[in-house]
């Protein structure tokens, strides 16, 4: 099972969260951005994960004014 194309995946981990049989794990796909990847052997095909995808689901009363954020290290010291 795909929850949504990875290419328009957000990685919010939302679906992860949201299943109640942890049959949703995360991965670091080739570009090094976290994926979630469904185990159909354990999916009970509750689909709560489609339920609270934001790729899927349109948010309703959206009214907080949205901001970027951005910072920069000089340190070449990584954290993960």
């Amino acid at each position: 099972m795909e929850i949504c194309a990875k290419d328009l995946c957000c990685g919010c981990m939302a679906c992860m969260n949201a299943c109640p049989s942890g049959a949703i794990n995360k991965y670091i796909d080739d570009e090094g951005f976290w994926f979630p990847v469904v185990d159909d052997a354990v999916c009970t095909g509750c689909n709560l994960c489609y339920g609270v995808c934001p790729i899927h689901n349109e948010r309703k009363n959206d009214t907080f004014e949205k901001k970027v954020f951005a910072s920069n290290s000089l340190s070449s010291q990584t954290l993960f």
